[in-house]
């Protein structure tokens, strides 16, 4: 803003004061309604496996994944839950499984033909259950339920085959525990009704049966609504992966239910010279008319296997899950784990998790994994460079020769968003199965990241009496580090490896925030780091924005003066000075690139202190 053009308000001599501040900017690093999100691959209770998912909320984490259980599964579940209870923080989640981990399923099979009794021709039909065993993949589920269709007629003439199947949308043994029920919701007072609609129910026992999810829909493929275009089929709408269910998948085997619409319009009706029906109002299920009443031209056999559709039905149990290699009794279990997560981090089981488009990531955690896993995440670390501040830990070590051990096995193991964190403790889980488990600090960092990022800022470092542990079981710390051991303390800092020190009794603080790049830089302070990363992120969005865009020197100048703006209110007060440029030689315009360059001088961090103490004489001269 410039005061040479402002208007004197008197005409006598004063004077006017007027002021500007430039020392105000706009909290801009995580806007109010985005969260802090983390990466974390792992086992799981439950949930869809081998893709990443995203939850955006504590509910909707043990919703899809479950509870967490040390025991079962391990730390990584514990991260995710401690990083979203807060409340700041949304996670991608990427529950692996093994290959031969099998999907929980159940195959609805109608019998079916044309009798004749006293009245005239009628449709029978009667419903059964069936599961499809060691089913590890959707094509090999559609291909068993394809060999289903081809069944002949019995010796009583009626044939049996598949209606539609619904299975877990997850492998494992937990979908044993789903059922469904389906209701039906058609509005049969309602003058205005054309087409026949039911209620899927997915139902879990827990200390009750209860409804977890549910759609609404039809079994006529091509049934839309009018209005919004949008589909009105089960199929569509139960797997639709953005708006469907989260838990189960369904097929609805079309062309068996043509036939038996076939078959009831051909035999049943034309031999009453009644007009046909269509999927839309035809109700194979529970036998109704458009008007709700029992159609008597469909009668429905009873046998001890009979599946009954009924709105009060505690539904059909799938059946068939299984864990494969990561049942507890496995012999191979930890050594399929880890291959599976080496797998996860390095992008082959969903490429997704190396996309800064499809995942952005704020942080990753280590959970005690192996240490080809740690290796396997910074690798994703480095591909991510500029984003994914990613955080090892050393496991569960007893002593401080032992984590000097690590630190020295894993120093090649580096990047500038590569922390290393070496410390473990006791916790009691209270919220989920009452036991003291082990925990290594990067749960005490999920938690601490996201809150601190939101609520504090990167101005002020995770470190000293802005990142303590106080919930640790007594005497359950290790190793422990007293403030006065510098010598250790030393060859920690020169590992690049973050200790904790005990500051009271059972109170532990965070002593260092280092990155592990090798080299003494600015970029070595953790912070700085999260600094930089949000400069690449805001810059590369806004040059982004210029591609295809015109380049001429007062295009330049205004581009200059906007994202000085932008970089200004989004680092004005976490950096000394930050300054923009756009450039653009002659070569560059023959080449047709533009360059943004950004200058940051980073702010001035006390991290050695000293005190002088003067003890002078009583009496001068």
């Amino acid at each position: 803003m410039s005061f040479e053009n402002v208007v004197l308000q008197y005409a006598h001599p004063h004077v006017a004061v007027y002021l500007e501040d430039n020392t105000t900017y706009t909290e801009t690093f995580l806007a109010e309604d985005e969260p802090v999100k983390m990466i974390q691959c792992g086992m799981f209770a439950e949930g869809r496996d081998n893709k990443v998912v995203y939850c955006p909320s504590y509910e909707s984490f043990i919703e899809e994944f479950g509870n967490p259980n040390y025991k079962l599964y391990g730390q990584a579940c514990y991260n995710v839950a401690h990083a979203l209870m807060g409340g700041y923080a949304g996670a991608y989640v990427l529950r692996v499984m093994p290959e031969d981990a099998t999907f929980a399923n159940i195959v609805i099979m109608a019998r079916y033909k044309v009798i004749s009794d006293d009245k005239g021709l009628k449709l029978s039909l009667n419903f059964t259950a069936q599961t499809i065993t060691n089913v590890t993949t959707k094509d090999e589920l559609l291909m068993q339920i394809s060999l289903l269709k081809a069944n002949d007629p019995d010796e009583d003439g009626y044939y049996s085959r598949p209606v539609f199947c619904v299975y877990q949308s997850g492998r494992g043994a937990y979908g044993n525990n789903t059922r469904f029920r389906i209701a039906d919701i058609t509005q049969y007072d309602d003058d205005d009704t054309t087409f026949r609609e039911y209620r899927l129910d997915i139902l879990r026992m827990e200390d009750t049966l209860v409804r977890k999810e549910y759609a609404f829909g039809s079994f006529d493929q091509d049934l839309f609504d009018v209005e919004t275009k949008e589909s009105l089929y089960l199929e569509d709408l139960v797997n639709d992966e953005e708006e469907g269910l989260g838990k189960v998948r369904i097929e609805i085997c079309d062309d068996i239910l043509e036939e038996i619409l076939d078959m009831y319009n051909n035999q049943v009706l034309a031999s009453y010279n009644l007009p046909p029906e269509d999927m839309k109002v035809f109700d194979f299920i529970y036998g109704r008319t458009m008007t709700g009443a029992t159609n008597e031209y469909i009668t429905y056999e009873t046998t001890a296997d009979t599946v009954a559709f009924t709105q009060e039905t505690e539904g059909v149990r799938l059946e068939s899950g299984s864990d494969g290699s990561f049942d507890i009794s496995s012999p191979n279990r930890d050594e399929v784990y880890e291959e599976l997560l080496i797998k996860a981090y390095n992008g082959t089981i969903d490429k997704s998790i190396k996309s800064k488009f499809s995942t952005p990531c704020d942080f990753m955690l280590d959970a005690a994994f192996p240490d080809s896993v740690k290796r396997a995440m910074v690798g994703l670390a480095t591909y991510r460079q500029y984003d994914a501040m990613t955080y090892l830990d050393a496991g569960l070590v007893d002593t401080i020769d032992e984590t000097i051990e690590w630190l020295d096995d894993m120093k090649k193991v580096w990047n500038y968003n590569v922390i290393k964190e070496l410390h473990n403790y006791k916790i009691r889980d209270t919220e989920y199965t009452g036991k003291t488990i082990p925990v290594t600090t990067t749960y005490f960092l999920a938690e601490l990241i996201p809150y601190h990022l939101k609520n504090v800022g990167f101005g002020i470092p995770m470190a000293m009496a802005n990142a303590r542990i106080t919930d640790a079981v007594k005497g359950s710390f290790k190793p422990v580090i007293d403030p006065d051991d510098n010598d250790i303390k030393k060859i920690l800092f020169n590992y690049r490896g973050n200790y904790y020190e005990t500051v009271r009794y059972n109170v532990y603080q965070r002593g260092t925030a280092n990155t592990t790049q090798p080299t003494t830089s600015d970029r070595m302070d953790e912070f700085n780091e999260y600094i930089v990363h949000q400069a690449v992120t805001k810059a590369s969005q806004i040059m982004y924005g210029h591609m295809y865009n015109f380049a001429e020197p007062d295009d330049r100048a205004r581009y200059q003066e906007g994202t000085n703006e932008i970089l200004q209110a989004l680092l004005g007060r976490y950096v000394r000075s930050c300054t923009v440029e756009y450039e653009m030689s002659k070569t560059d315009e023959k080449r047709n690139i533009l360059r943004l360059k950004v200058r940051i001088v980073f702010k001035t961090v006390v991290k050695r202190g000293i005190v002088e103490i003067y003890l002078d004489p009583r009496v001068t001269d």
